[in-house]
Protein backbone atom coordinates (compact mmCIF):
# COMPACT_ATOMS: atom_id res chain seq x y z
CA UNK A 1 0.00 0.00 0.00
CA UNK A 2 1.36 3.39 -1.05
CA UNK A 3 0.21 6.67 0.50
CA UNK A 4 1.01 10.14 -0.81
CA UNK A 5 1.43 12.76 1.92
CA UNK A 6 1.18 16.18 0.32
CA UNK A 7 3.44 19.01 1.49
CA UNK A 8 0.66 21.50 0.65
CA UNK A 9 -1.53 20.14 3.43
CA UNK A 10 -0.47 21.26 6.90
CA UNK A 11 -1.92 20.82 10.35
CA UNK A 12 -4.55 23.32 11.41
CA UNK A 13 -3.72 26.06 13.87
CA UNK A 14 -6.08 24.63 16.51
CA UNK A 15 -4.60 21.14 16.26
CA UNK A 16 -1.10 22.42 16.93
CA UNK A 17 -2.34 24.82 19.61
CA UNK A 18 -4.08 21.96 21.45
CA UNK A 19 -0.92 19.82 21.43
CA UNK A 20 1.26 22.71 22.66
CA UNK A 21 -1.28 23.69 25.35
CA UNK A 22 -1.18 20.21 26.89
CA UNK A 23 2.57 19.57 26.56
CA UNK A 24 3.80 23.09 27.36
CA UNK A 25 1.01 25.40 28.56
CA UNK A 26 0.14 23.55 31.76
CA UNK A 27 3.69 23.84 33.11
CA UNK A 28 3.89 27.54 32.23
CA UNK A 29 0.57 28.19 33.98
CA UNK A 30 1.68 26.45 37.19
CA UNK A 31 5.02 28.28 37.33
CA UNK A 32 3.47 31.69 36.58
CA UNK A 33 0.65 31.14 39.10
CA UNK A 34 3.09 30.20 41.89
CA UNK A 35 5.38 33.21 41.28
CA UNK A 36 2.49 35.69 41.04
CA UNK A 37 0.79 34.24 44.12
CA UNK A 38 3.94 34.70 46.16
CA UNK A 39 3.98 38.36 45.11
CA UNK A 40 0.27 38.95 45.77
CA UNK A 41 -1.22 36.18 47.97
CA UNK A 42 -4.26 38.30 48.79
CA UNK A 43 -5.67 38.47 45.23
CA UNK A 44 -6.00 34.84 44.17
CA UNK A 45 -8.53 35.38 41.37
CA UNK A 46 -6.50 38.15 39.75
CA UNK A 47 -3.34 36.02 40.03
CA UNK A 48 -5.03 33.11 38.24
CA UNK A 49 -6.34 35.40 35.50
CA UNK A 50 -2.92 36.99 34.91
CA UNK A 51 -1.21 33.57 34.91
CA UNK A 52 -3.79 32.32 32.41
CA UNK A 53 -3.19 35.35 30.18
CA UNK A 54 0.58 34.87 30.22
CA UNK A 55 0.15 31.17 29.47
CA UNK A 56 -2.23 31.87 26.60
CA UNK A 57 0.14 34.39 24.99
CA UNK A 58 3.25 32.19 25.34
CA UNK A 59 1.35 29.12 24.09
CA UNK A 60 0.12 31.00 21.01
CA UNK A 61 3.66 32.21 20.25
CA UNK A 62 5.09 28.71 20.61
CA UNK A 63 2.32 27.16 18.48
CA UNK A 64 2.89 29.76 15.76
CA UNK A 65 6.63 29.06 15.81
CA UNK A 66 6.02 25.31 15.58
CA UNK A 67 3.59 25.78 12.70
CA UNK A 68 6.13 27.85 10.78
CA UNK A 69 8.79 25.19 11.38
CA UNK A 70 6.49 22.41 10.15
CA UNK A 71 5.55 24.38 7.03
CA UNK A 72 9.20 25.11 6.25
CA UNK A 73 10.22 21.47 6.69
CA UNK A 74 7.34 20.23 4.54
CA UNK A 75 8.08 22.74 1.79
CA UNK A 76 11.74 21.72 1.75
CA UNK A 77 10.90 18.03 1.84
CA UNK A 78 8.10 18.12 -0.74
CA UNK A 79 5.60 15.29 -1.06
CA UNK A 80 6.31 12.14 0.92
CA UNK A 81 5.39 8.67 -0.35
CA UNK A 82 4.93 6.00 2.33
CA UNK A 83 4.89 2.33 1.36
CA UNK A 84 3.60 -0.19 3.90
CA UNK A 85 4.26 -3.91 3.42
CA UNK A 86 4.86 -6.96 5.56
CA UNK A 87 8.59 -6.17 5.27
CA UNK A 88 8.30 -2.76 6.94
CA UNK A 89 7.79 0.93 6.20
CA UNK A 90 9.49 2.74 3.32
CA UNK A 91 9.36 6.55 3.07
CA UNK A 92 10.52 8.39 -0.07
CA UNK A 93 10.84 12.14 -0.69
CA UNK A 94 11.73 12.72 -4.37
CA UNK A 95 12.33 16.46 -3.89
CA UNK A 96 15.37 15.84 -1.70
CA UNK A 97 16.30 12.43 -3.14
CA UNK A 98 15.99 10.61 0.14
CA UNK A 99 14.69 7.19 1.05
CA UNK A 100 14.33 5.44 4.43
CA UNK A 101 13.49 1.83 5.23
CA UNK A 102 12.33 0.79 8.71
CA UNK A 103 11.53 -2.85 9.56
CA UNK A 104 8.52 -3.33 11.83
CA UNK A 105 10.55 -4.62 14.78
CA UNK A 106 12.27 -1.19 14.96
CA UNK A 107 8.92 0.56 15.49
CA UNK A 108 7.47 0.76 18.99
CA UNK A 109 4.09 2.42 18.39
CA UNK A 110 2.24 4.64 15.94
CA UNK A 111 -0.28 7.40 16.75
CA UNK A 112 -1.89 10.44 15.13
CA UNK A 113 -2.16 13.88 16.78
CA UNK A 114 -2.23 17.44 15.51
CA UNK A 115 -2.40 16.38 11.85
CA UNK A 116 0.85 14.40 12.17
CA UNK A 117 1.51 10.68 12.35
CA UNK A 118 3.98 10.00 15.15
CA UNK A 119 6.08 6.90 14.53
CA UNK A 120 7.97 6.11 17.75
CA UNK A 121 11.09 4.08 16.99
CA UNK A 122 12.55 1.76 19.60
CA UNK A 123 15.81 3.69 19.29
CA UNK A 124 14.04 6.70 20.83
CA UNK A 125 14.13 8.86 17.70
CA UNK A 126 10.64 9.94 16.52
CA UNK A 127 9.51 10.07 12.90
CA UNK A 128 6.82 12.64 11.99
CA UNK A 129 4.71 12.25 8.87
CA UNK A 130 2.22 14.93 7.72
CA UNK A 131 -1.19 13.28 7.30
CA UNK A 132 -3.46 16.36 7.43
CA UNK A 133 -4.33 15.97 3.73
CA UNK A 134 -4.98 12.21 3.79
CA UNK A 135 -8.61 11.18 3.40
CA UNK A 136 -10.12 9.94 6.70
CA UNK A 137 -10.76 6.40 5.44
CA UNK A 138 -7.21 6.14 4.06
CA UNK A 139 -5.77 7.46 7.30
CA UNK A 140 -7.73 4.90 9.33
CA UNK A 141 -6.47 2.17 7.00
CA UNK A 142 -2.89 3.40 7.28
CA UNK A 143 -2.99 3.69 11.06
CA UNK A 144 -4.60 0.26 11.49
CA UNK A 145 -1.97 -1.46 9.35
CA UNK A 146 0.89 0.23 11.23
CA UNK A 147 -0.51 -0.66 14.63
CA UNK A 148 -1.07 -4.28 13.64
CA UNK A 149 2.53 -4.68 12.48
CA UNK A 150 4.46 -2.42 14.89
CA UNK A 151 6.91 -4.46 16.93
CA UNK A 152 6.64 -7.62 14.80
CA UNK A 153 9.94 -9.29 13.98
CA UNK A 154 10.98 -9.16 10.32
CA UNK A 155 13.50 -11.94 9.49
CA UNK A 156 16.76 -10.82 7.91
CA UNK A 157 15.84 -12.57 4.65
CA UNK A 158 12.62 -10.53 4.34
CA UNK A 159 14.16 -7.13 5.08
CA UNK A 160 14.74 -4.72 2.22
CA UNK A 161 18.49 -4.46 1.63
CA UNK A 162 20.15 -1.08 0.98
CA UNK A 163 20.54 -0.28 -2.75
CA UNK A 164 23.79 -1.85 -3.92
CA UNK A 165 24.66 0.98 -6.33
CA UNK A 166 25.18 3.29 -3.35
CA UNK A 167 27.15 0.83 -1.20
CA UNK A 168 30.90 1.38 -1.06
CA UNK A 169 33.48 -1.33 -0.49
CA UNK A 170 35.01 0.48 2.49
CA UNK A 171 32.27 2.26 4.43
CA UNK A 172 32.97 4.38 7.48
CA UNK A 173 31.99 2.09 10.37
CA UNK A 174 31.34 3.53 13.78
CA UNK A 175 30.11 2.17 17.11
CA UNK A 176 28.04 4.99 18.56
CA UNK A 177 28.22 5.84 22.27
CA UNK A 178 26.30 8.18 24.62
CA UNK A 179 28.97 10.89 24.45
CA UNK A 180 28.93 11.27 20.66
CA UNK A 181 25.16 10.86 20.47
CA UNK A 182 24.64 13.60 23.06
CA UNK A 183 26.56 15.99 20.80
CA UNK A 184 24.43 14.95 17.82
CA UNK A 185 21.19 15.34 19.79
CA UNK A 186 22.16 18.82 21.00
CA UNK A 187 22.91 20.03 17.47
CA UNK A 188 19.69 18.50 16.14
CA UNK A 189 17.44 20.11 18.77
CA UNK A 190 19.12 23.51 18.37
CA UNK A 191 18.34 23.34 14.65
CA UNK A 192 14.75 22.22 15.06
CA UNK A 193 13.91 24.54 18.00
CA UNK A 194 16.50 27.34 18.01
CA UNK A 195 14.61 29.60 20.47
CA UNK A 196 13.77 26.99 23.12
CA UNK A 197 17.26 26.91 24.77
CA UNK A 198 17.29 30.70 25.09
CA UNK A 199 13.86 30.71 26.72
CA UNK A 200 15.23 28.23 29.27
CA UNK A 201 18.20 30.52 29.88
CA UNK A 202 15.86 33.48 30.54
CA UNK A 203 13.80 31.44 33.00
CA UNK A 204 16.83 30.28 35.03
CA UNK A 205 17.66 33.62 36.77
CA UNK A 206 13.95 34.31 37.41
CA UNK A 207 13.50 30.96 39.16
CA UNK A 208 16.77 31.41 41.09
CA UNK A 209 15.70 34.86 42.33
CA UNK A 210 12.28 33.50 43.29
CA UNK A 211 13.91 30.67 45.25
CA UNK A 212 16.20 33.06 47.16
CA UNK A 213 13.26 35.34 48.01
CA UNK A 214 11.30 32.34 49.27
CA UNK A 215 14.20 31.24 51.50
CA UNK A 216 14.37 34.77 52.98
CA UNK A 217 10.60 34.77 53.54
CA UNK A 218 10.86 31.37 55.21
CA UNK A 219 13.50 32.64 57.63
CA UNK A 220 11.31 35.65 58.46
CA UNK A 221 7.91 33.96 58.68
CA UNK A 222 8.78 30.30 59.34
CA UNK A 223 6.23 29.00 56.83
CA UNK A 224 7.24 25.48 55.75
CA UNK A 225 5.50 25.64 52.38
CA UNK A 226 7.81 28.50 51.34
CA UNK A 227 10.91 26.34 51.67
CA UNK A 228 9.14 23.57 49.73
CA UNK A 229 8.38 25.93 46.83
CA UNK A 230 11.95 27.27 47.05
CA UNK A 231 13.32 23.75 46.52
CA UNK A 232 11.00 23.43 43.53
CA UNK A 233 12.37 26.73 42.14
CA UNK A 234 16.01 25.68 42.60
CA UNK A 235 15.26 22.39 40.83
CA UNK A 236 13.95 24.28 37.82
CA UNK A 237 17.04 26.51 37.82
CA UNK A 238 19.29 23.50 37.24
CA UNK A 239 16.83 21.99 34.81
CA UNK A 240 16.64 25.20 32.74
CA UNK A 241 20.43 25.56 32.67
CA UNK A 242 20.82 21.92 31.68
CA UNK A 243 18.18 22.30 28.95
CA UNK A 244 20.09 25.31 27.60
CA UNK A 245 23.42 23.52 27.60
CA UNK A 246 22.06 20.13 26.43
CA UNK A 247 18.78 20.75 24.55
CA UNK A 248 18.98 17.22 23.18
CA UNK A 249 18.30 15.69 26.61
CA UNK A 250 14.73 14.88 25.45
CA UNK A 251 16.23 12.18 23.22
CA UNK A 252 17.84 10.43 26.20
CA UNK A 253 16.68 6.97 25.05
CA UNK A 254 18.33 7.47 21.66
CA UNK A 255 21.45 8.92 23.31
CA UNK A 256 21.96 5.84 25.49
CA UNK A 257 21.62 3.44 22.56
CA UNK A 258 24.85 1.86 21.33
CA UNK A 259 24.88 0.34 17.85
CA UNK A 260 27.10 -0.09 14.85
CA UNK A 261 26.45 2.38 12.02
CA UNK A 262 27.88 2.26 8.50
CA UNK A 263 28.13 5.38 6.31
CA UNK A 264 28.62 4.81 2.56
CA UNK A 265 29.57 7.84 0.43
CA UNK A 266 29.13 7.07 -3.25
CA UNK A 267 27.63 8.55 -6.42
CA UNK A 268 26.73 11.85 -4.75
CA UNK A 269 24.73 10.19 -1.99
CA UNK A 270 25.23 9.16 1.62
CA UNK A 271 23.84 5.81 2.72
CA UNK A 272 23.52 5.46 6.51
CA UNK A 273 22.97 1.83 7.47
CA UNK A 274 22.27 0.44 10.91
CA UNK A 275 22.24 -3.29 10.02
CA UNK A 276 19.00 -4.99 11.03
CA UNK A 277 17.37 -1.78 12.26
CA UNK A 278 17.01 0.70 9.38
CA UNK A 279 18.84 2.46 6.58
CA UNK A 280 18.56 5.95 5.03
CA UNK A 281 19.71 7.23 1.67
CA UNK A 282 20.18 10.99 1.27
CA UNK A 283 21.63 13.20 -1.45
CA UNK A 284 24.87 15.00 -0.63
CA UNK A 285 23.49 18.06 -2.43
CA UNK A 286 21.10 18.54 0.51
CA UNK A 287 24.02 19.25 2.88
CA UNK A 288 24.14 23.00 3.63
CA UNK A 289 26.88 23.13 6.25
CA UNK A 290 29.12 21.14 8.57
CA UNK A 291 30.26 21.33 12.21
CA UNK A 292 33.16 19.73 14.02
CA UNK A 293 32.45 18.71 17.60
CA UNK A 294 34.71 16.91 20.05
CA UNK A 295 33.81 13.46 18.70
CA UNK A 296 32.05 13.91 15.34
CA UNK A 297 31.78 15.65 12.02
CA UNK A 298 28.13 16.72 11.80
CA UNK A 299 26.68 17.61 8.39
CA UNK A 300 23.55 19.78 8.43
CA UNK A 301 20.73 18.96 6.00
CA UNK A 302 18.40 21.55 4.45
CA UNK A 303 15.40 19.69 5.85
CA UNK A 304 16.63 20.18 9.42
CA UNK A 305 18.17 16.74 9.92
CA UNK A 306 21.84 15.86 10.16
CA UNK A 307 24.45 13.30 9.19
CA UNK A 308 27.06 12.39 11.81
CA UNK A 309 30.42 10.81 10.95
CA UNK A 310 33.12 9.72 13.39
CA UNK A 311 36.47 11.50 13.57
CA UNK A 312 38.54 8.34 13.28
CA UNK A 313 39.09 9.30 9.62
CA UNK A 314 39.55 12.71 7.91
CA UNK A 315 36.33 14.45 6.80
CA UNK A 316 35.11 13.48 3.30
CA UNK A 317 36.36 15.76 0.54
CA UNK A 318 33.00 15.59 -1.25
CA UNK A 319 31.21 17.32 1.63
CA UNK A 320 31.59 20.88 3.03
CA UNK A 321 34.55 21.47 5.35
CA UNK A 322 33.46 21.26 9.01
CA UNK A 323 33.65 24.38 11.21
CA UNK A 324 34.82 23.91 14.79
CA UNK A 325 32.03 24.44 17.34
CA UNK A 326 32.94 26.95 20.05
CA UNK A 327 31.36 26.87 23.50
CA UNK A 328 32.55 30.39 24.41
CA UNK A 329 29.31 32.10 23.40
CA UNK A 330 27.14 29.78 25.49
CA UNK A 331 29.46 30.08 28.48
CA UNK A 332 29.21 33.88 28.36
CA UNK A 333 25.41 33.66 27.99
CA UNK A 334 25.15 31.54 31.16
CA UNK A 335 27.39 33.96 33.09
CA UNK A 336 25.36 36.99 31.97
CA UNK A 337 22.14 35.17 32.84
CA UNK A 338 23.29 34.40 36.40
CA UNK A 339 24.64 37.95 36.85
CA UNK A 340 21.12 39.24 36.22
CA UNK A 341 19.93 37.62 39.48
CA UNK A 342 21.14 40.56 41.68
CA UNK A 343 19.34 42.94 39.32
CA UNK A 344 16.10 41.00 39.76
CA UNK A 345 16.54 40.88 43.55
CA UNK A 346 17.21 44.62 43.65
CA UNK A 347 14.06 45.25 41.61
CA UNK A 348 11.96 43.13 43.98
CA UNK A 349 13.56 44.86 46.99
CA UNK A 350 12.81 48.29 45.52
CA UNK A 351 9.23 47.25 44.87
CA UNK A 352 8.86 45.95 48.44
CA UNK A 353 10.31 49.19 49.86
CA UNK A 354 7.88 51.22 47.76
CA UNK A 355 4.99 49.10 49.01
CA UNK A 356 6.26 49.68 52.55
CA UNK A 357 6.22 53.43 52.01
CA UNK A 358 2.65 53.22 50.78
CA UNK A 359 1.63 51.25 53.86
CA UNK A 360 3.42 53.76 56.08
CA UNK A 361 1.44 56.62 54.53
CA UNK A 362 -1.81 54.84 55.37
CA UNK A 363 -0.64 54.15 58.94
CA UNK A 364 0.29 57.80 59.40
CA UNK A 365 -3.23 58.81 58.45
CA UNK A 366 -4.69 56.50 61.09
CA UNK A 367 -2.14 57.61 63.70
CA UNK A 368 -3.04 61.27 63.20
CA UNK A 369 -6.70 60.36 63.45
CA UNK A 370 -6.19 58.57 66.79
CA UNK A 371 -3.93 61.29 68.24
CA UNK A 372 -6.57 63.85 67.37
CA UNK A 373 -9.02 61.89 69.55
CA UNK A 374 -6.54 61.49 72.42
CA UNK A 375 -6.47 64.42 74.91
CA UNK A 376 -3.06 63.48 76.33
CA UNK A 377 -0.08 63.01 73.98
CA UNK A 378 3.39 61.66 74.73
CA UNK A 379 2.17 58.82 76.95
CA UNK A 380 2.76 55.91 76.88
CA UNK A 381 5.28 56.95 74.21
CA UNK A 382 5.26 57.27 70.48
CA UNK A 383 2.42 55.57 68.60
CA UNK A 384 3.89 52.99 66.21
CA UNK A 385 0.82 51.66 64.49
CA UNK A 386 -2.86 52.34 64.02
CA UNK A 387 -4.36 49.81 61.62
CA UNK A 388 -7.97 49.37 60.58
CA UNK A 389 -9.75 46.00 60.48
CA UNK A 390 -13.24 45.31 59.22
CA UNK A 391 -15.53 42.55 60.52
CA UNK A 392 -18.14 42.00 57.81
CA UNK A 393 -20.17 39.51 59.86
CA UNK A 394 -20.55 41.88 62.83
CA UNK A 395 -20.62 44.97 60.60
CA UNK A 396 -18.02 46.55 62.87
CA UNK A 397 -14.88 48.53 62.08
CA UNK A 398 -11.94 47.92 64.46
CA UNK A 399 -8.96 50.19 64.93
CA UNK A 400 -5.89 48.62 66.54
CA UNK A 401 -3.46 51.09 68.15
CA UNK A 402 0.01 50.21 69.44
CA UNK A 403 2.57 52.35 71.29
CA UNK A 404 6.33 51.89 71.55
CA UNK A 405 6.18 50.38 75.05
CA UNK A 406 3.98 47.54 73.78
CA UNK A 407 0.65 48.94 74.92
CA UNK A 408 -2.13 48.30 72.42
CA UNK A 409 -5.81 49.17 72.38
CA UNK A 410 -8.71 48.14 70.14
CA UNK A 411 -11.24 50.83 69.32
CA UNK A 412 -14.63 49.95 67.86
CA UNK A 413 -15.85 52.52 65.36
CA UNK A 414 -18.75 52.79 62.95
CA UNK A 415 -17.70 52.83 59.30
CA UNK A 416 -18.59 56.52 59.01
CA UNK A 417 -16.16 57.61 61.75
CA UNK A 418 -13.14 55.86 60.25
CA UNK A 419 -10.59 58.07 58.52
CA UNK A 420 -11.25 58.38 54.79
CA UNK A 421 -8.43 57.16 52.59
CA UNK A 422 -7.65 58.17 49.04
Amino acid sequence: MVYKLSSNQTSSWWQIFAVVAVAYGLRVFLIAAVILYLMHPDIVLEVLLIAFGLTLISTMIRAASMMRTLKRQQQLAGDVFVTLTERGMMTETPARESRTYIPWHSIEKVSVAGGMMHVALKSGMPLLLPVAGVKPERLVEMLKFCREHAGKDVPAGMQIAPPEEYCSESPRTRMTNPVSRREDADVLMRRLYPKAPWVCLLLAPVMLAAGLILVWCYLMLDEWWMIAVAVFSFYYVFRCLYAFWHPGYRLKKWIQREESVEVHLRRGHALVNSPGNLWTLISQSQVEGALETAHSYIYLMRSGGLLSIGKDMPPPSTLPAPVRVSQRGRVMAVIVSLLSVPVILFGVFAWAVQMGYDDEAVDTEHILYVEDLTPVTGFPGEMLEAEEYEDEEENVCWLRMEWEDGTYVFLTLPDATAPQGD
